[in-house]
């Protein structure tokens, strides 16, 4: 076979490799956005529980030093100090709500809108996959898809350094924890681990 011959035929293997590049990588930026999800869902819930607590121990605390005040000083205008100390604690309630609904909350609603649209992209890349000729895009569609994947990890890049790489971490262990379960469903936890560990040092493939 001539090397015009071998062209179209090497072709395709370098487009069926950023095919799998592309499907991979979606994989791994939305089980990444899974796992911050899940610990930005876990800061809101302790927050929300931390709000309650704070609000009923400032309160406590108002009425403790209310009472501590009267009996060093009986002639305390008690009116002017509940309003102070309700203010005041209105005040720490409020800065910690806030704290929830523009950082936590905002961030855990990012990563599930994150989640959802690279689960929409692997949907239409897999859909036009099956529509087109040969099972293979074509240079102007996998250019397409590369677009909308760069676009959706733009604009939900909210976490870098030490944090992205322990969520990746957690999420390939997650993964390799699948694989072994998948290989043996009869494995113990123990076993399952040793496996998943085992499975987590081979190179990918073809590599």
């Amino acid at each position: 076979m001539t090397n015009a011959q071998n062209q179209p035929e090497n072709r395709n293997v370098e487009y069926n490799t950023r095919e799998g590049d592309l499907e991979e990588r979606i994989k791994l930026q939305r089980g990444v956005h899974d796992v911050l999800q899940e610990s930005t869902s876990f800061k809101l819930k302790v927050q929300k529980s931390a709000n309650i607590l704070l609000s009923a121990l400032i309160t406590l605390v108002v009425f403790t030093d209310i009472n501590i005040l009267k009996n060093y000083y009986p002639s305390i205008n008690e009116p002017k100090i509940l309003i102070f100390s309700g203010l005041l604690a209105l005040a720490i309630f409020l800065i910690n709500a806030l704290f929830d609904s523009f950082f936590v909350e905002s961030n855990n609603s990012l990563h599930i809108r994150a989640i959802q649209q690279y689960t929409d992209l692997s949907f239409d890349l897999k859909t036009a996959k099956i529509k087109s000729e040969g099972g293979s895009l074509s240079e102007d569609e996998l250019n397409h898809f590369y677009r909308r994947y760069l676009q959706i990890s733009q604009n939900s890049h909210t976490t870098t350094g030490k944090a992205f790489d322990s969520a990746q971490k957690q999420y390939l262990q997650r993964k390799a924890l699948r694989k072994a379960r998948e290989e043996n469903p009869f494995y113990t936890k123990k076993q399952a681990k040793r496996r998943a560990v085992e499975i987590s040092k081979k190179p990918p493939a073809g590599g």
